[in-house]
């Protein structure tokens, strides 16, 4: 029986260069692009004695990202297909075969894009361009006219309290400042075919040493009409019928 989801890791294939600049180099996702000038050798090691001052400059640029992958016509006859990105770090556009898909400016947050009719069979590419954090942080104090306390924060302008991303990139008392940019939670090929779980929420209603009941709330993505079932042990099974959202 075919699968009702299917999802596919887009963690191969990567590369990333400064905006604009040079030639592409391989990059691994999840990662950073601390971590992928390290590997590819044109930053030395960034926890070694004194190279904090000498790496300042990676947080000032601006860093794409890119990654070819393939999609088979089985794929494209799901009912739903989609990008998932559990994590971009920070503010990034996502363009997908040229076209615009997504913005992000949350490191935090997971994206779900629906692509399907964005996709075509056969060779895809996916274009992530991140732009600086600590230079949209100083053109936001700027525009503020005022500088935020966070002492942790070792930038001019405390550009940590303008940005979604983890305060302790911008430097703290046990670990230098190093403001990364890049993929670092995995993207995934989401393909549905009946219907997906959204969200299961549940709530107890009553409850005594003979019984229980207890209200579920499933949100159900589908097609057209999506056949739910429950069994729990020592209930009899529960059957409900929901139109897919």
């Amino acid at each position: 029986m075919t699968p009702a989801t299917t999802r596919r890791g887009l963690g191969s294939g990567w590369t990333f260069r400064q905006a604009g600049q040079g030639d592409w180099l391989p990059a691994q996702v999840p990662g950073s692009n601390f971590t992928d000038l390290w590997r590819a050798g044109v930053i030395e090691d960034p926890y070694h004695r004194d190279a904090e001052p000498r790496l300042q400059w990676i947080e000032r640029a601006d860093w794409e990202y890119r990654c070819g992958f393939e999609v088979t016509a089985e794929e494209l006859a799901g009912d739903g297909v989609a990008l998932v990105f559990d994590g971009l770090d920070t503010l990034c556009d996502v363009r997908l075969n040229g076209a615009a898909l997504l913005s992000s400016d949350n490191m935090f947050r997971a994206h779900r894009v629906e692509v399907k009719d964005r996709l075509r069979v056969g060779p895809n590419e996916l274009t992530l361009h991140f732009r600086s954090p600590v230079l949209h942080g100083e053109r936001a104090q700027a525009a503020d006219g005022f500088r935020y306390p966070a002492e942790n924060d070792k930038t001019d302008a405390r550009a940590s309290v303008h940005v979604r991303k983890a305060p302790y990139h911008f430097g703290w008392d046990w670990g230098p400042k190093y403001v990364p940019s890049g993929v670092w939670r995995p993207v995934w090929l989401d393909v549905v075919r009946r219907g997906r779980i959204v969200d299961v929420q549940y709530r107890i209603e009553a409850l005594d040493d003979a019984r229980a009941v207890v209200r579920f709330d499933v949100e159900v993505e589908g097609a057209g009409e999506v056949e739910i079932a429950c069994d729990v042990a020592g209930v009899a099974p529960v059957r409900g019928r929901r139109r897919g959202s």
